[in-house]
Order: structure tokens, then C-alpha cells, then sequence
């Protein structure tokens, strides 16, 4: 009855849903506004959805429904939907969001960069520590599925350097990037070193 009113009311329904903590939802009105930022900011918050099973398959479907340019010029959703991308095995695609994220963030511009500049060390925000931990990971996997066992080990090294103590997943995640490469090396003791460690905390 009322058109003009219905880009309006999704978009106020978002909110409701959003502000409600209904993620899915919330995204899912977004895009029937065509109001791609708001979508990429709820995708990019809820982005550990990514790593959910259950909740998976939906992050990637609302993700894919955006415009392509838009998911390339943010950092932590570029990555996000790489890792998406890295679990659906797709190495190469999973790379060129990386790489697009990577470039973002060593732009002087980058707002990312303005509230910590990468090199700072441990006075880094919280939040790029997070970042640029992930990126890490994700290279960590795509080197050790290229059976590049020195790159894995660089990767993960870097990942545990950053990961703020808030993720254990994240450091878990590098440290069993550790175990593989040295699985591939053959190194069995490091191996049950490196696992035992993991395996100990649960």
C-alpha cells in the first residue's frame, strides 16, 4: 500500500533486529534496503559467524549479495571473507582478499592504520593486533595447504606474536599451524610438544 514506505521500514527493521542481537536478520533486512554499508558493518561485527558452522553458510550469503568493490575496501571484512572463502577450500580467492586487505592497511590513509601504525608493536590497538593476527592465520593455512612448511611457520609465528589474549581460538589456531609444519618436517617430538600444549587447555 505504501512503496515509497518499504526501504524505510527494512532498514528501521534492521535496526530493531540488529540492536536485538537477531545478526542474520538484521543483515538480511539490510540488503532488502540496498543499504550495502549498514550490511558490511553488521557482516564485518559479526564476522566470527565465519567460524561457526551452524552459522556459516548464512554469513557467506548474505556476504555474496554485496558489491564486490564494497567487501574489497574494508579490511576486516575482506579478510572475514576470505576465511570464508579458505573453508569452502577456494586457496586462491581466499589470497586476493587477503592480499586487497593487506594493501588497505599499508596505506598512510588507512584508519586502520591512524589508530596504530603496523610496526608499533605491542602498543598496536587491540582491535588491529586482532586483524592483522587473522591475516596471518589465513596465510599460515593457504602456505601450509601449498605445502610451503617454512612459510607456515612464519605465519603462525607472527599470528601467536600479535593475538591478544582475548582469542585463544586465534592462538590455537596458529599453534596447530605449527604442529602441522612440523608434522610435514617429520619433527614427531615438536609435534606432541605443540599439540600437547593445545590439547591441555580443554
Amino acid at each position: 500500500e505504501h512503496p515509497d514506505q518499504v526501504v524505510v521500514l527494512h532498514r528501521r527493521a534492521s535496526e530493531w533486529f540488529a540492536a536485538n542481537g537477531m545478526r542474520s536478520e538484521a543483515v538480511g533486512h539490510a540488503l532488502s534496503a540496498e543499504d550495502y554499508q549498514w550490511a558490511a558493518e553488521l557482516l564485518e561485527r559479526a564476522g566470527d559467524a565465519v567460524e561457526d558452522g551452524a552459522h556459516a553458510g548464512a554469513w557467506f550469503t548474505h556476504a555474496q549479495a554485496l558489491p564486490d568493490g564494497l567487501i574489497r575496501a574494508r579490511p576486516a571484512l575482506a579478510v572475514w571473507f576470505a576465511y570464508a572463502l579458505l573453508g569452502r577450500g577456494d586457496l586462491d580467492a581466499a589470497g586476493t582478499y587477503v592480499a586487497d586487505a593487506e594493501a588497505l592497511l599499508a596505506t598512510a590513509s588507512s584508519p586502520w592504520v591512524a589508530q596504530a601504525p603496523p610496526g608499533s608493536g605491542p602498543v598496536q590497538a587491540e582491535e588491529l593486533r586482532s586483524l592483522l593476527a587473522r591475516i596471518a592465520v589465513a596465510r599460515g593455512y593457504m602456505a601450509q595447504a601449498h605445502g610451503d612448511t617454512a612459510a607456515t611457520v612464519s605465519h603462525a609465528r607472527r599470528a601467536l606474536e600479535l593475538v591478544p589474549d582475548a582469542e585463544p581460538a586465534r592462538r590455537d589456531q596458529a599453534t596447530a599451524l605449527l604442529g602441522m609444519a612440523s608434522l610435514a618436517r617429520g619433527d614427531l617430538e615438536e609435534v606432541d610438544r605443540v599439540f600437547t600444549a593445545v590439547t591441555t587447555r580443554f
